[in-house]
């Protein structure tokens, strides 16, 4: 696949082999934070199953007695492929993530007719007008209502409020900022929420949240989210600090 919004067609920057993680030191990683508190582990992408022999990454991460559930994110093209020797490794639970159902659409911004035929839910970004993404949900209902009418598929469009809620003077923001500023020279920047998230979630039961991260919001249409491996490590070491901090006040 060479998804439109994060592989353009020209102009793709590869990064090179030696600036990428390789499998013991994203172990190393998932062991230290499991030292320092983590249970669950989600593997990635891009597309993770891209990566040669994913599965001894699971097989040493599943060896690691602080962490119990390893899930991973993926399009699902070569799952089937994988599946096994990823259980057999030790893989707890997959995701698997689509944009559309529909094989036209999927093979316009893919640039490719393969797609894995499975049903997921959708949520729209508050970007996009209410009334447009309504329709397309819907339309998107009947037509698998169409193509699958013994599965009894019902569709149902609703809001949520994103966004974390958190008070600038709690603790937690305290060590965030100072785990920031001690690895990155200065203290975070604030945003908005663009996305519904895990952190909305909790946010409705009135349990202080906040998102903490690097991104670089939403993505461009060409370019996708490119972010620099650099930044990733920092960012995870900012996690580890304020981990650190939060347990020593504890």
């Amino acid at each position: 696949m060479r998804c439109q919004y994060c592989m353009p067609e020209e102009n793709y920057v590869w990064l090179p082999r030696q600036s990428i993680l390789t499998f013991e030191e994203l172990s190393r990683l998932a062991r230290i934070f499991g030292v320092l508190g983590a249970s669950k582990v989600r593997i990635t992408g891009g597309e993770p199953l891209l990566r040669h022999e994913l599965h001894r990454l699971v097989s040493q991460v599943r060896a690691i007695p602080e962490i119990e559930d390893i899930a991973l994110t993926t399009n699902g093209l070569l799952l089937a492929r994988h599946a096994g020797e990823l259980k057999t490794a030790g893989l707890d639970r997959i995701t698997v993530s689509l944009d559309t159902l529909r094989p036209d659409r999927m093979e316009q911004f893919s640039r490719t007719p393969h797609h894995a035929d499975l049903f997921l839910d959708v949520r729209v970004p508050p970007t996009k007008s209410m009334a447009v993404a309504r329709r397309e949900v819907l339309d998107m209902v009947r037509g698998l209502a169409e193509r699958f009418p013994d599965f009894g598929i019902e569709g149902e469009v609703y809001v949520t409020a994103p966004g974390a809620e958190i008070e600038e003077g709690h603790e937690l923001v305290g060590a965030i900022d100072g785990a920031h500023e001690e690895v990155f020279g200065e203290v975070p920047g604030r945003d908005v929420t663009r996305w519904f998230s895990d952190a909305s979630v909790l946010t409705r039961y009135g349990i202080p949240t906040v998102n903490y991260g690097t991104s670089t919001g939403l993505m461009d249409v060409e370019l996708g989210e490119n972010l620099e491996i650099d930044g990733l490590v920092r960012t995870a070491e900012v996690y580890a600090r304020v981990a650190m901090r939060v347990c020593a006040a504890g």
